[in-house]
């Protein structure tokens, strides 16, 4: 579950979730700030959202659903972790980045990351 508090500060840096262009500079100046937090926004309900310029650095955003939210795969990649999370596309998450989280966590649970088709079933949620 995403802490609300990171969530709120997301929200706030925007000028309206949905309509207008979003300014970030409340969200990134927390974030220049707070540079050793890791965002936890796993689980958030972004579907939708203006993600342009948001430092997503570090962040889990594991099981969160940012079906048509607006923003770059660039500023995806920069995650830690986005396993089980709906992508903008609609899709489930597969991988396509490598984050060192998403790898840690299948290890944890013994799939062998090096293991392609493993992986693959993994992310889909077939294992």
């Amino acid at each position: 579950m995403a802490n609300q508090e990171h969530l709120y500060i997301l929200k706030k840096g925007v000028t309206n979730w949905a309509i207008f262009k979003p300014s970030f500079y409340k969200w990134n100046k927390w974030r220049d700030k707070n540079s050793e937090i890791r965002p936890d926004l796993s689980g958030a309900y972004l579907a939708g959202a203006k993600l342009y310029e948001a430092n997503l650095s570090g962040a889990d955003l594991s099981g969160a659903n940012l079906y048509e939210a607006k923003v770059s795969d660039e500023e995806i990649a920069d995650c830690n972790i986005l396993f089980g999370a709906t992508m903008p596309d609609g899709n489930r998450y597969d991988g396509r980045f490598n984050l060192y989280d998403d790898i840690e966590l299948a290890r944890k649970e013994d799939i062998d990351p090096d293991n392609a088709e493993a992986m693959a079933r993994w992310y889909a949620g077939d294992d």
